[in-house]
């Protein structure tokens, strides 16, 4: 992973696991833990890990079921201030790495 992450994002700086909060409008704060956040030149990368056995045909389609989660990770980076430049999805049990673009971004 840490070869294709250097390949594909070099980073700037790499964080393992890092504590995120989320106050939502209705007053609800929601806690978590990135698995990896990569800062880039063009913003900081969400990278989650899933333990799938999933064949590649159906990294996609698994990938695209986290983007809830995956967007709440871009919502608190982007409350901090901070540009969230990408969301993706490890699967390091079959090898995958796997872009989702949420609702709203270009990606």
């Amino acid at each position: 992973l840490l070869d294709a992450v250097n390949d594909r994002f070099a980073p700037l700086r790499v964080l393992v696991e890092h504590p995120v909060t989320l106050a939502r409008d209705n007053g609800q704060v929601l806690r978590g833990w990135i698995d990896l956040l990569l800062e880039t030149e063009e913003g900081w990368i969400v990278i989650d890990h899933k333990s799938s056995p999933r064949p590649r045909s159906e990294w996609t389609s698994e990938a695209r079921e986290y983007s809830g989660q995956l967007a709440a990770y871009a919502s608190a980076i982007r409350g901090a201030g901070l540009e969230c430049a990408g969301c993706w999805v490890h699967f390091p049990v079959s090898g995958g790495l796997v872009e989702v673009v949420l609702p709203g971004d270009s990606g």
